[in-house]
This record gives C-alpha cells, sequence and structure tokens, in this order.
C-alpha cells in the first residue's frame, strides 16, 4: 500500500520539471485524503457538500495514479483544478442553507496552483473561467432569496471553521513546497554550474598544454626546414653551374615557404586561425629579398577571407610562391607590382594574381613552374584562367577549400 503513495522516479532531466512534478504529486496524495476525510466529516453536516468533497477526493485520487503512470503533470494539474473550479462554483448555486465565503479562498488556492505548476497561460484561462462564473452567478442569481438560516447551529459553524483551516492549510502546504521547490531549483543549478565551472576550467587547461604542444610541435619544424634550407643554400655555393643555382634556389624558396607557415602558426595566438594578409605579405617580402631581382618591387595583398585551414594553406601559400618567383624572374624590367586577392567564395576559394610584366619565353607551359602550378591547382580541386597583354599577367584560380 505504501508503495502506490512513494514518491515514483522520473525521467526529467530538467529541475524545473523535476520540482513542478514534485509539487503536482504532494497536492494529489495530500488532497485525496483531505477531501475524503471531509466527505466522511459533512455527512453530519450537509449531504451534498460531502458528496462535493467525495467528487474532488476522486478527481485527485484519479490525478494521482495518471500522474504516477504518466508523469505528465501540466495536464493532470489542468485537469484536476479546472474539475476542481468547477465544483466550487456550483456551491452557491446548489447551496442556500449556509454562507458562502469559504469559496474565494479555494478559487484563490487553485489560481496560485496553476500560475506556478502550468504557467501564465493556463493560470489566465481560469481566472478567465472563473470570472465568467461569477459575473453570470452575480447578475443572474445574487438577487435570488436565501433560505441561509442564523444562527447557525454549533455543528454548522464548526464544519465552518474545519472548512477554513483545511482551505488555509491546503494555501499553507502548497506555498511551503513551492518554496521548497524553487530551493531545489537553485541548489540543482547552482550544483549543475559548479560542475560545469570544473569541467570548464578542465578543458581550458587541457587546451592550453595542447595549444603550447602544438606551438612546440610548429617551433621544431619550422627550425628544422630551416636548418634544411640553409644547408641547401651552402650546397648551392657549391655548384658549378648557374643553372643548378637557380633551381637549388627556386627549391629553397620552397621549403621557406613551408618554413614560414610553421612560423607564422608558432606565433599565431589561435592556432585555428592563421593572419592571412600578414602571413601573404611576409611570404613576397621574403621572396622578393632572396631573389637577385635589382629593381623596386612593390607589393599588395587584399586577403577577404577570415581564415583558411591548415590543408588548404599550404598549398596555396605554394603556389602563390611559384606565382611571385615567376614575376620576379621573368616579368619585371624597370619597375615591378605584384597584387594577389584572395577571397570568399562559399566552399571556395578566389584567388586573383596580377604583375605588371609580359612573362617571357623561359616562362612557357611546359617549364617546372607554371606545371608545379597546374598540379597544386588540380590538389585543391580548382581551375584557372590566364591573361597576358601589354598591361601585365593575370591569373584567377578558383579553388576549393580542402577539410582540415
Amino acid at each position: 500500500m505504501s508503495n502506490i503513495f512513494k514518491f515514483p522516479e522520473t525521467n526529467f532531466t530538467n529541475f524545473y520539471d523535476i520540482a513542478r512534478f514534485k509539487v503536482a504529486w504532494k497536492i494529489m496524495v495530500y488532497m485525496s485524503f483531505a477531501l475524503f476525510a471531509f466527505g466522511i466529516f459533512f455527512l453530519f453536516v450537509n449531504v451534498v457538500n460531502a458528496v462535493q468533497y467525495f467528487i474532488g477526493s476522486a478527481v485527485y485520487f484519479g490525478g494521482m495514479f495518471y500522474l504516477k503512470s504518466s508523469f505528465n503533470y501540466k495536464l493532470v494539474s489542468i485537469v484536476v483544478a479546472f474539475s476542481t473550479a468547477f465544483l466550487i462554483l456550483l456551491s452557491p448555486f446548489i447551496i442556500h442553507d449556509v454562507p458562502q465565503f469559504i469559496e474565494p479562498l479555494w478559487l484563490i488556492t487553485l489560481l496560485i496552483f496553476v500560475y506556478y505548476n502550468v504557467g501564465m497561460k493556463w493560470g489566465n484561462i481560469l481566472l478567465t473561467f472563473i470570472t465568467v462564473f461569477g459575473v453570470v452567478y452575480i447578475w443572474f442569481f445574487l438577487n435570488i432569496p436565501k433560505s441561509v438560516t442564523y444562527p447557525l447551529t454549533s455543528l454548522q459553524l464548526g464544519a465552518i471553521i474545519a472548512e477554513f483551516l483545511l482551505c488555509i492549510s491546503v494555501i499553507g502546504y502548497f506555498l511551503c513546497n513551492a518554496i521548497h521547490s524553487t530551493e531545489f531549483i537553485e541548489t540543482r543549478y547552482m550544483e549543475a554550474n559548479d560542475e560545469l565551472n570544473k569541467q570548464n576550467k578542465m578543458i581550458v587547461s587541457q587546451n592550453e598544454e595542447k595549444t603550447v604542444l602544438l606551438q612546440e610541435i610548429h617551433h621544431r619544424v619550422k627550425n628544422n626546414l630551416q636548418v634544411i634550407t640553409s644547408l641547401l643554400r651552402l650546397q648551392s655555393n657549391e655548384l658549378p653551374s648557374n643553372d643548378a643555382r637557380i633551381h637549388f634556389e627556386d627549391a629553397i624558396n620552397r621549403v621557406m615557404t613551408m618554413s614560414l607557415i610553421h612560423q607564422k602558426m608558432y606565433q599565431a595566438e589561435n592556432l585555428a586561425e592563421l593572419d592571412i594578409s600578414d602571413y601573404f605579405s611576409t611570404l613576397v617580402d621574403e621572396l622578393i629579398r632572396s631573389s637577385s631581382v635589382q629593381i623596386p618591387v612593390e607589393k599588395i595583398v587584399n586577403a577577404e577571407v577570415k581564415s583558411i585551414g591548415s590543408s588548404s594553406i599550404v598549398p596555396l601559400a605554394l603556389l602563390i610562391s611559384e606565382l611571385v618567383s615567376n614575376s620576379l624572374k621573368h616579368a619585371f624590367k624597370d619597375f615591378g607590382r605584384i597584387f594577389i586577392g584572395i577571397y570568399d567564395k562559399e566552399d571556395s576559394l578566389e584567388l586573383v594574381y596580377i604583375d605588371n610584366g609580359k612573362w617571357k619565353e623561359s616562362a612557357s607551359d611546359n617549364s617546372f613552374g607554371l606545371q608545379l602550378i597546374e598540379m597544386l591547382t588540380e590538389q585543391m580541386d580548382g581551375k584557372a584562367d590566364r591573361i597576358s597583354d601589354i598591361s601585365g599577367t593575370r591569373y584567377t584560380f578558383l579553388l576549393k577549400k580542402l577539410d582540415n
């Protein structure tokens, strides 16, 4: 028998639902027994009142059992509240021998219960329901003579006092449970917040450790590539052929391009986002400085891209490195101008490369530099368009963003 009235375990994860379910359950249990006991008591005072209490007790018993099986506290609260309100509002119409001043307290109790447990919408609906009944009673039935007899008997007075005390006890019981449920919600949310703060601190600490580790990896890779660059430069000084030294210099520039990526990643505060404009500006400056070009070269880098994934940045950097190297070797006469534009096109990147020179025959379609440009374009699943005229050479690439 005790298991029937034991608080059921629910699968609610929201603390508000848990608290309101507890309030609904406790009210159902309390009112079921209280109304049944008063029904027995009023059998000796007023049979109509007794029937009302028995019906109310049955409503709350039904709500309790449905709540135990469905956990739908909102539906149970609405049905029970409106059923009880209807029984209370019937009293002035069917009971005329006693004064009706306890009913407003019951209605106020129901309104508080619905507003708290179900929400503003249903609270307003119940308020409207009660108001309509009240207006109808006042307008059509208030002036009808009543058969209230004075003085009331001791039993009638005792019944009124008992009913008043029951109503007050229900209000107090509900408010106590409402306060406890609020405290329960606040406690659980504070505990959840503390747990989230602990987890957040742990995640931040782990991210900091991983960031330091990744920065160290980028730093070491950069150092290793710089060592390779230095060895290649030393080796190139021993080459007798000028053409061989030029090819060595191209290889050095490609290694330097990758080394510069790792240097910028090491220096970046956010490893997931590399400052594209700064990186490519530095890259072009390094290529100009390491080249044998003796004329002034002006560069403009316009990168309207927030970030580029690590899988895309390497082939894109090598592609721009080849374009700049070819311009420095084959395009310029008295003055050089290079424009690099990088634009975001949803899942693609648009690369616009313009110089003010006309590439010489040594930059023919079968040269290694142009073959490498085509290969890098294919690697990024892109396409390229080249225009060369008296104003200079223009490349337009549409490159797919590679996954990180």
